[in-house]
């Protein structure tokens, strides 16, 4: 009898046997229990969170910029900064500036950790003392679970709509200006008020966040329209819920806000639309968003004001390797924006950028751009210019 065909019967004989002593042959190995989701990988991506440490019990991290710009000479002078003039020198010679910025957090413990931002930057009316703002100043409650965390914070922060206020970051923003797209929403808005945000891991590779704040709201769309408390006792309501379809590099976001701008004979309101999206890859780096406001007064006349605004950004990184350059990126942004006014003509501006973006470190960045404006409402103002921007982060 050949080996093979003895081994055979030896092998069943022997499993009759054990079944017959009520044995069982060994189990087969247990199926692997899937890996608790990890929700981080689609939390949102404000600007501020890219220095927050919110694991150690004491944290300092902040950045500091040196700017040169050289405008035309309609360029404004200084004066309350606008869109389309930050964050380089507003002044129609050419010039230096600096800004820096602190982050200071702190994880209290499991539940709970605090932020404080500070910014300095060179003062608007070009005197020798800089201008400070503290952006956010908040406490904050965690929660976590598998496939979803949420936090709950007090204070102040930077309102949730759509990414518009992301371009305050000269360490990382791609454009050293800040897009006459975000002429569309009320300028620099830092919220008071009651926030809460999380993200869920949605299995197969897919995630969504969300925020949605409560809070004192502004007065209107200048940086001189925020007070430290509400003026109208109307709560401003703000929302953003972005879905992630296929892994963590790529974001779609719809946002919405809604709230009262202030009392009075020209008491209005403010509703806001938008959507933006992300996407971050090694060589690859695009962010862009829509806005739609709408100004609504009490009285029948004006009638609602409109504000419109896009600007979609991208940059590439170029092959090959320069000696004690680690990284050079080629970079474009489209911007455009249309905005009524209640006692002028319609400003319609476009502007198209492009430059380089050197960064020989990780924390270093050096940029160097172009900004050709037009002014598609006849105004031919002699604005164009260039700017240089050198950050180093901590």
């Amino acid at each position: 009898m050949p080996l093979t065909v003895r081994l055979g019967v030896l092998a069943l004989l022997l499993t009759r046997t054990l079944a017959a002593n009520g044995q069982e042959p060994a189990p087969t190995a247990a199926p692997e229990v899937e890996a608790d989701r990890d929700a981080s990988r689609f939390r949102r991506r404000h600007a501020s969170d890219r220095y927050a440490d919110h694991e150690s019990r004491f944290s300092l991290q902040g950045y500091v910029t040196g700017t040169f710009a050289d405008f035309g000479e309609d360029f404004p002078d200084p004066g309350f900064p606008e869109p389309g003039q930050l964050l380089v020198p507003r002044t129609n010679d050419s010039s230096f500036q600096y800004d820096w910025a602190l982050f200071l957090g702190s994880r209290l413990s499991e539940r709970f950790e605090f932020v404080v931002e500070t910014h300095f930057v060179t003062a608007g009316d070009g005197s020798f003392e800089p201008d400070i703002t503290t952006t956010e100043a908040n406490v904050t409650w965690l929660a976590t679970a598998d496939g979803h965390a949420l936090r709950l914070s007090m204070g102040q922060f930077w309102a949730p709509f759509a990414g518009v206020n992301d371009d305050w970051f000269s360490a990382v923003n791609l454009f050293s200006t800040v897009p006459y797209a975000a002429r569309a929403f009320p300028l620099h808005y830092n919220e008071r008020g009651l926030k809460a945000e999380g993200e869920f891991d949605l299995g197969g590779n897919r995630g969504l966040n969300y925020a949605v704040s409560l809070g004192n709201g502004v007065s209107g769309f200048a940086l001189s329209d925020q007070y430290g408390v509400d003026q109208n006792g109307d709560k401003t309501v703000q929302a953003r819920v972005g879905f992630y379809p296929v892994g963590p590099r790529f974001e779609f976001a719809l946002s919405g806000a809604t709230g009262r701008l202030r009392d009075g004979d020209d008491g209005a309101r403010l509703d806001a639309l938008a959507v933006d999206a992300r996407y971050e890859a090694p060589r690859l780096e695009a962010r862009g968003y829509a806005l739609w406001s709408f100004e609504r007064p009490d009285a029948a006349s004006p009638p609602d004001l409109a504000r419109r605004g896009a600007m979609l950004e991208a940059a590439v990184r170029l092959g090959g390797t320069v000696p004690g350059l680690r990284e050079i990126w080629a970079k474009g942004r489209y911007d455009r924006s249309r905005v009524e006014q209640r006692s002028a003509a319609e400003l319609d501006d476009e502007v198209f950028a492009f430059g380089l973006d050197v960064r020989p470190e990780r924390r270093v960045r050096l940029k160097l751009e172009a900004f050709r404006h037009r002014e598609r409402d006849g105004r031919g103002l002699s604005d164009d210019g260039v700017a240089a921007q050198l950050t180093a982060s901590f």
